[in-house]
Order: C-alpha cells, then sequence, then structure tokens
C-alpha cells in the first residue's frame, strides 16, 4: 500500500471521498488477514499497515477517521491471530502506537482489555 506515498497533504485534503479511501484500505486489511498468506489481490498486510501508519501519522483526522471505522477492532483481532509473522505484529503494534498520540482514542485504545492483552503478549517477541 503506497497510497500515502503517491498523495502528500495537500492533495489529500483536497479528496472529496476520503472515507470511501478508508473503508477501502481497512477492507482490504480485512481481506488480507483473511486470507491464508496474509496477501489479497497483490496487497500483503504488511503493506498495507505501513500505508495506515503512515496516513495516521500525517493528521489526527485521519487518526479518527480510521478509529470511527474500526481499526481498534481491527487490529485486536489481527494481533491475536496466531498465524502472524513478526513483521505484521510490528506494525500492528505501531499503529495502535500511532493511533494514541489522539487523546481521544488512547482512552478507547487503554480501555480495550483484549486490545491491551493482545499488546503485551506480543510485545516482548517483537522487542528482542
Amino acid at each position: 500500500m503506497t497510497l500515502s506515498h503517491i498523495i502528500n497533504e495537500v492533495e489529500w485534503k483536497g479528496l472529496p471521498v476520503q472515507n470511501d479511501i478508508f473503508k477501502y484500505i481497512l477492507d482490504r486489511l480485512k481481506k488480507c488477514f483473511s486470507s491464508q498468506k496474509h496477501i489479497w489481490q497483490g496487497s500483503n498486510a504488511v503493506e498495507i499497515l505501513k500505508g495506515i501508519g503512515n496516513l495516521i501519522s500525517l493528521s489526527f483526522d485521519n487518526a479518527k477517521k480510521f478509529a470511527d471505522l474500526e481499526l481498534p477492532q481491527i487490529l485486536e483481532i489481527a494481533l491475536l491471530k496466531e498465524d502472524n509473522n513478526e513483521e505484521e505484529k510490528l506494525e500492528i503494534i505501531k499503529c495502535i502506537w500511532k493511533l494514541s498520540y489522539n487523546s481521544n482514542i488512547a482512552c478507547n485504545l487503554s480501555g480495550n482489555s483484549a486490545l491491551m492483552t493482545g499488546v503485551f503478549i506480543v510485545f516482548p517477541f517483537i522487542s528482542r
């Protein structure tokens, strides 16, 4: 997923279909995690997670849009999948970390006990 590298912040703000793009990106991520090799139509989960992380970093509005579209719940489910590789786990943690810069989202994240449990279970393995 290279959308965040193709469209700069000024162009991004001018797109009239931003919400549809966010939904599209999350749909692709779900489909990747549903596939056996975590690849769907040429995109793999790591690429999409990196793209999401880059878009979240662009603005708090992007973080809020992703959070409103249930990105934290998707990350929670993905984080606890047993067939994730280390790179996928790392990118999931990075997305959670980037979302947490928005204080409203951070409160919701910290209140999600399943997500926080997943972070604590995975973190020792990715921090080696």
